[in-house]
């Protein structure tokens, strides 16, 4: 992760090192393929933080080339990104140590139950949605309605329920995530109030490029940006509307910024909306 970009940018290597600095591990032994601390993606408590930090670092090398993009959107982790992107955070290590924090919070919430993710495919959300509130989960992110691809969230019981009675009505695909959690859910609600309090440490101010949040509404304020952050903690992200906004505001320079690259969701789906001009640092 973000290896060719700290390879190639000074600016992405300078995000690395302030990063390290204050989370007091070195990110490019824990990201790099051949970093010998890359036993650690399988923490929640660094990868979380570290996927902030090469998002960043990324966006740090492609501004270089770019200059500032027109809008910043990033799904889920995606938006500590985005914030730092669009100066909602005093710097960028701010936002990769704000996450840190979140991560270990939401760690221990996560502990107390074991939690399960999942992705749904090929299956209408009209008939799925009323499988998923039986069971008692919930909709983590609803990734493309076009396409009927979700994921959902919930205990290991509800998450498993859900998948039992899906299959039974013909859903053609699912796939656990390795994820060890139950983010974007109710189980999450211990979570909030202790990171609302952590967030006290940070000072944070008006973004200054245009911020859409996850529930596609754009975040003008520091006290917006704020609460979006708390309440993604429990509640769906909806990538959909958030490509959809996108398309109906004819925004024509958006980088998305996030863990899932390999698919890059907001790419995936502008072929439903016709947005065009959608990057991901780092691609070259």
């Amino acid at each position: 992760m973000g290896e060719l970009a700290h390879r190639r940018h000074a600016a992405a290597r300078e995000v690395f090192k302030d990063s390290s600095e204050r989370l007091g591990i070195d990110l490019r032994k824990v990201c790099f393929e051949r970093g010998e601390l890359n036993y650690l993606q399988g923490e929640s408590r660094i990868i979380q933080p570290s996927i902030v930090a090469v998002d960043l670092a990324e966006y740090a090398a492609w501004r270089d080339i770019n200059g500032e993009a027109d809008v910043v959107t990033g799904l889920s982790l995606g938006m500590f990104a985005a914030m730092a992107a669009a100066g909602v955070f005093e710097s960028y290590d701010d936002a990769v140590e704000a996450a840190a924090r979140r991560a270990k919070i939401m760690h221990a919430t996560a502990t107390r139950t074991e939690g399960k993710m999942a992705g749904a495919v090929g299956m209408v959300m009209d008939k799925l949605e009323p499988i998923v509130h039986k069971a008692g989960a919930e909709f983590a992110v609803i990734r493309d309605r076009v396409r009927n691809s979700f994921v959902i969230t919930g205990t290991a019981e509800e998450v498993g329920r859900v998948e039992e009675e899906a299959k039974k009505e013909g859903l053609p695909r699912w796939e656990y995530l390795n994820i060890s959690g139950m983010f974007h859910s109710k189980h999450q609600k211990d979570s909030v109030k202790p990171y609302d309090n952590e967030l006290n440490d940070f000072e944070l101010h008006d973004p200054l490029l245009h911020l859409l949040g996850n529930n596609a509404m754009y975040l003008v304020s520091a006290e917006s940006a704020r609460q979006h952050l708390l309440d993604q903690i429990e509640q769906t992200s909806d990538w959909d509307k958030v490509t959809e906004r996108l398309a109906l505001d004819g925004i024509t320079k958006v980088v998305e910024l996030g863990p899932d690259k390999k698919r890059g969701l907001a790419r995936q789906m502008v072929k439903n909306h016709k947005a065009s001009e959608i990057e991901f640092p780092f691609a070259a």
